[in-house]
């Protein structure tokens, strides 16, 4: 089957609002979506996109296209504020290196052995709807 099908160019070519994509296994979502990452990024290297896998492999292989698409800079860009490639594991991590100071400065209203689990919001947080 040729790459990308009519369904995976909707895909890499949207634009503008949300994008939920539903589709089986073996219909090429990991490509598809590297491959709309790689298009987004040549629009502008500084764009914040991020790709969460499952797999340091598959991270590996994602981080391989995109250097042979947009060259190893890319992977290097330090104002971005997440990992351009990672893991579900590394991504959370990235997230809470980056809110760690709304608890250790206080504002989170609540002291924790470094054992123990703290959650809760802070007011200056965007929550989702």
């Amino acid at each position: 089957m040729p790459f990308p099908s009519h369904e995976q160019e909707l895909v890499i070519n949207h634009r503008g609002s949300p994008l939920i994509v539903v589709a089986g296994p073996g219909t090429g979502k990991p490509r598809t979506l590297v491959e709309r990452m790689i298009q987004l990024l040549q629009e502008d290297h500084s764009r914040e996109v991020s790709f969460v896998t499952f797999t340091r492999t598959s991270m590996r292989d994602t981080e391989k296209k995109l250097v042979r698409s947009l060259g190893e800079e890319i992977l290097e860009v330090i104002n971005i504020k997440f990992p351009r490639v990672s893991t579900l594991h590394t991504y959370a991590k990235s997230i809470h290196h980056r809110l760690a100071v709304y608890c250790t400065s206080g504002l989170c209203g609540i002291a924790l052995p470094p054992d123990r689990l703290c959650v809760q919001t802070h007011p200056g947080l965007e929550q989702p709807d």
